[in-house]
């Protein structure tokens, strides 16, 4: 019998199971997205290099979305002896898009293309999103808008936007409305769901608490405010969570967690398969 599409999953329904994901133990993985059929990721690991402990990108594959992760594939081609920290596949997976930390401490997001999945990236450029001072960091790419953390507000991390496809965007946008918390609250790790309505991302459960909640908002359209956010039950918590990816149907969704001692990738589910 073929498989019957249950339907989206609310984005306020509660989490029913999580679990870390499979093949990834042991890499040291920092931050990670997924392609839209969740076979293909793309992380940071972090690595020693002559100079320090830094990130640099790699690739891996499974067959099923429920199974575990085969070899991961080091992206030579754009690891470099700084750090690479966040990194974002385009839907077609023919770019990535990533930042990374400059001498000078400031990270900045990058795009690399490749003519064919297999192939390698070519050199990558850096984005024009308005800023060349602050840092840019944590890219979340739709297929029309780029969603990132930037310290150019304040210092502090917060969530912006920007629309536009490819390497051109225009001026971001900073999302005020989900800076609910009192200042200094640092903001990252921004999520969208793939119909624009709901935004996932990393904050304190208050400023005065060194780890991050997961934290949700919704709108309902995309040309609309956020409502007020708050914290998604299930994965605010005592340990450390933030969000990095979501399923197209609101039903999955990936975290980087320590529940496990350690900071690792976990699958977080609305809905038991």
């Amino acid at each position: 019998m073929p498989e019957v599409h249950r339907g989206d999953c609310d984005g306020r329904a509660d989490i029913v199971r999580t679990a870390p994901v499979g093949g990834l133990d042991g890499l040291g993985v920092q931050n990670a997205q997924l392609s839209p059929d969740e076979r293909t990721i793309v992380f940071s690991r972090l690595v020693s290099t002559p100079i320090d402990l830094d990130g640099e990108l790699y690739l891996a594959h499974r067959d099923d979305p429920d199974g575990d992760f085969g070899e991961a594939i080091a992206l030579s081609e754009l690891n470099t002896e700084l750090d690479e920290f966040s990194p974002s596949l385009s839907e077609d997976l023919l770019t990535l898009y990533f930042d990374r930390q400059d001498r000078a401490g400031r990270y900045q997001i990058l795009a690399a293309t490749r003519a064919a999945i297999g192939e390698p990236f070519g050199p990558p450029t850096a984005l024009t999103l308005g800023d060349g001072t602050s840092s840019d960091f944590e890219p979340y790419v739709t297929a029309g808008a780029i969603f990132f953390s930037s310290t150019r507000a304040h210092g502090l991390p917060s969530l912006f936007a920007a629309a536009g496809r490819g390497t051109t965007y225009a001026t971001p946008e900073r999302l005020v409305a989900l800076e609910a918390l009192p200042f200094p609250t640092a903001y990252e790790h921004p999520v969208m769901s793939s119909n624009g309505l709901t935004i996932y991302f990393g904050a304190p459960p208050d400023p005065s608490v060194d780890h991050h909640d997961v934290w949700s908002a919704s709108r309902t359209a995309v040309d609309e405010p956020f409502d007020a956010p708050r914290a998604v039950p299930g994965l605010a918590t005592a340990h450390d969570e933030r969000p990095v990816w979501i399923s197209r149907d609101n039903c999955r969704v990936y975290v980087m967690s320590d529940a496990g001692g350690t900071s690792q990738l976990w699958l977080a589910s609305r809905r038991d398969r």
